[in-house]
């Protein structure tokens, strides 16, 4: 992380925003390209089929002469999709960082789009697991607590994807792959300045207009109330919760960071330990924090044996409300820290993440050494503070519950528990 600190930093006149990170001696270069690319539920189906063709052809190179070149150059080249950008990935030999940048240039803003290719792309994914039932509840949920947006939306159909045409991907392609409004990371052992000049040699000519594919804003938290769904046979039952969150850079984050830690975002955490150690009742327990650029959440996750889902409203809610009520002890806080800390270290200790993830704060307008400032502020928390995120944003009483069991009839037999 340390080469982020001095990461220079600008704007190309196309809108393309670039960052040059030095780290002498590095005989792999990291290249990272973000594109804002937010899920719109009237292009679901030309969305999922571009992010997986897009490095499939270029005018004057198949997939496999590209993958070919690629590794003549000792470089890969990868695209990875979330639900709000589209990253391309370069991992070269910095001997040969020229060739791998306009490599990558081609393959971006030459794609093609062949038919034969989109046909395989198209039946592999037809064919393979693209949406599991966790996948399936969180998306009810999220609509029952904010309403319909695109990240409640359900996946593309199979005819919908099957519609899909070279043309449709080449109209999304211009609207889309554009420099306006994408962050280009470099992170190597070429100093900032010629870096730049390397930079705006493969990519100034490059335009196009911002794309606008931007999540819009969630609604607000409408429904607090219990979802019931019907798990098939057989299948573990899911008790999925959604609550109210900060976005990480809110000054107040970190407390609820260290709160996510005590409650269920670790091994030793309270939920692990009275659920699924002591009780026996959980597969797995967890907390979470989730964040797009809609807006951010917290949540609780258990996935127990079938017919169970009532038990574990119950049990959840129990130890919800126990810590809200109560907050952290002071040792829980500083074990949170200590752990906080040796995560994202142990999470970021491969130069490739480092990289990603730099990109990814640039994307959400942070400093590309974001991560490094806010542990230290992770590290100034006090337990008040913590008991405080907790109370606010662990209450079960502020959470939307569903419920994915084969039994639904039972889902309110076993009302929550309340501590207070």
């Amino acid at each position: 992380m340390k080469a982020l600190t001095g990461a220079v930093e600008t704007v190309l006149p196309n809108g393309l925003r670039v960052v040059l990170a030095h780290e002498p001696g590095a005989e792999i270069t990291e290249i990272r390209l973000a594109l804002p690319f937010a899920t719109r539920p009237e292009l679901a189906a030309p969305m999922e089929l571009l992010a997986a063709c897009l490095l499939r052809g270029t005018v004057k190179l198949g997939r496999r002469a590209l993958i070919d070149r690629a590794s003549a150059l000792g470089a890969e080249l990868s695209v990875t999709r979330d639900s709000e950008a589209l990253l391309l990935s370069a991992s070269t030999l910095s001997t040969g960082l020229s060739k791998a940048i306009a490599l990558l240039a081609t393959a971006v803003r030459k794609a093609t789009y062949p038919a034969h290719e989109l046909e395989r792309v198209a039946g592999a994914l037809l064919t393979g697991d693209r949406s599991g039932p966790r996948a399936g509840v969180y998306r009810r949920l999220l609509r029952h607590r904010y309403g319909v947006h695109p990240l409640s939306a359900e996946p593309a159909g199979t005819e919908a994807l099957l519609a899909v045409t070279t043309e449709d991907l080449l109209r999304l392609h211009t609207q889309a792959i554009v420099p306006d409004g994408a962050v280009l990371l470099m992170l190597g052992p070429l100093p900032a300045d010629a870096a730049l000049v390397r930079v705006t040699d493969t990519f100034a000519d490059w335009s196009g207009i911002a794309s606008g594919l931007y999540l819009p804003q969630l609604g607000p938290a409408s429904n607090t109330g219990r979802l019931t769904l019907v798990a098939p046979p057989g299948m573990p039952t899911l008790v999925l919760t959604a609550g109210p969150g900060l976005p990480s850079a809110d000054p107040d984050h970190p407390a609820l960071h260290l709160a996510n830690l005590i409650l269920g975002g670790s091994g030793s955490s309270r939920l692990v330990r009275q659920i699924r150690e002591r009780l026996g009742l959980a597969y797995r327990v967890q907390s979470a924090l989730d964040e797009t650029g809609a807006g951010a959440w917290t949540t609780v996750e258990a996935l127990t044996g079938p017919g169970n889902g009532a038990r574990m409203v119950s049990e959840l809610t129990s130890c919800m409300a126990q810590f809200a009520d109560n907050g952290p002890a002071p040792e829980e806080v500083e074990a949170a820290k200590r752990l906080a800390k040796g995560v994202a270290t142990t999470g970021l200790s491969a130069r490739a993440d480092v990289a990603s993830a730099a990109t990814g704060f640039v994307l959400r307008g942070m400093p590309p050494d974001w991560l490094s400032h806010y542990l230290d502020k992770v590290g100034a928390v006090g337990p008040d503070e913590v008991a405080t995120a907790a109370r606010h944003y662990f209450d079960p009483a502020t959470h939307a519950i569903a419920v994915a069991d084969e039994r639904p009839a039972l889902a309110d037999y076993f009302p929550a528990k309340d501590s207070r």
